[in-house]
């Protein structure tokens, strides 16, 4: 097994951890990560902090820090290039688009393949996004913004060999449509079986129905959304529960807003067992390339209603409901409908499972990817 892999990502494996509530089973990167150190004999994990990726990881990966973002920038692409002739690698894989630049040309002197997990845009996400942009006038600038979608456009459709695409946006940016993979986003589905998991205890506290939300509370996410429709879903509904699983800038200001039935779980490692226990699950983002609660919810074989954002419409088309973002009112009407509608309610879980089943199996995509990369070692 002489062959290497590279794989980047922003930040590292332990920080993503603790976002998700200290739960590795939910980390698709370590989950990635770890696959790729069985098929290949070194895995090297560029990332852009001092941090190791994780002391969990096998002992064939090797973590390669690029410092900070200036010289990520200027001395990151000859690291990678010294390291991709050095060691023979045979597939780059990036995450998410900031990781582009590394590899400008490098397809073209190196028998690498470069495979790109595409789901958000540096224009939107930087530019538009009110959860995520910049402040600045001049960032959120309409000639600056096209300047920055036409640079990023030249760069991806250049030196990338392949993508995995998680939103409609993403795909638009492709020309050479023979370069995209027939692979999506996934999940360890033998983490969540609602066959074989236990509802968390909390539920035991908890009289009458429950939506159940997971994620960072930042603007983003947009939970201040989600608990004004529960406001008004109360009123429909009796004993009507909302919890919310995380943590983040927004939690003191959801505390404000919301009344004695909203319990705030802080970050949960155990997101099946809450997952198995709550009625709806729903995801109120303002913008969210690929939410991977959602996806474990829809594993979970929960009804789910989600905004119209990111690529949640590819995951829940026809086996959801979708709604338009920072709209209460409407989140309201669609939650008391599905409550008002308990066999439409088992007809959405079992299509998300089965969705999930079909197209979600994350082991299974990493074979697929490899396979048709030619690069099974």
């Amino acid at each position: 097994m002489n062959a290497a892999v590279v794989f980047t990502i922003h930040g590292n494996i332990d920080e993503i951890n603790r976002k998700v509530g200290g739960d590795l089973k939910r980390v698709s990167e370590f989950l990635v990560i770890k696959k790729y150190c069985e098929r290949f004999g070194k895995v090297f994990v560029f990332t852009d902090d001092k941090k190791k990726c994780s002391n969990l990881l096998p002992g064939n990966c090797f973590h390669v820090r690029l410092f900070n973002p200036f010289v990520y920038v200027i001395f990151g692409w000859l690291v990678l290039l010294y390291f991709t002739i050095r060691y023979k690698i045979k597939l780059i894989h990036l995450v998410g688009s900031p990781a582009i630049p590394l590899v400008f040309m490098i397809n073209k002197l190196t028998p690498a393949k470069t495979l790109l997990e595409y789901n958000y845009l540096w224009h939107s996400a930087y530019f538009h996004d009110p959860g995520m942009g910049l402040k600045s006038k001049i960032t959120r600038n309409e000639l600056m913004g096209k300047t920055i979608k036409t640079i990023e456009r030249f760069f991806v459709n250049r030196f990338v060999d392949c993508f995995v695409l998680g939103t409609k946006e993403a795909n638009s940016m492709i020309e050479n449509r023979n370069k995209i993979l027939p692979v999506k986003k996934g999940i360890i589905l033998e983490n969540f079986d609602p066959g074989k998991t236990r509802a968390h205890p909390v539920y035991k506290k908890i009289k009458g129905k429950t939506v159940l939300f997971a994620g960072r509370l930042v603007k983003m996410k947009d939970p201040i959304t989600l608990i004004k429709a529960y406001k008004i879903a109360k009123e429909k509904i009796k004993n009507l529960n909302l919890i919310i699983c995380g943590v983040g800038e927004l939690e003191d200001e959801c505390k404000k807003i919301a009344d004695k039935n909203v319990v705030f779980m802080g970050n949960v490692s155990n997101i099946a067992g809450m997952l198995k226990g709550c009625d709806i699950y729903v995801q109120p983002s303002a913008y969210d390339p690929s939410p991977r609660a959602l996806l474990e919810a829809m594993a979970m074989g929960k009804p789910c209603i989600a905004t119209k954002v990111g690529g949640v419409e590819e995951y829940l088309e026809g086996c959801g409901i979708l709604v338009p973002p920072k709209n209460p009112e409407v989140l309201a009407e669609k939650i008391i409908f599905l409550f008002k509608n308990p066999k439409l309610m088992k007809e959405f879980g079992k299509k998300a499972r089965k969705r999930i089943l079909e197209s979600h199996d994350l082991e299974r995509n990493i074979e697929k990817v490899l396979k048709l990369l030619n690069l099974r070692i």
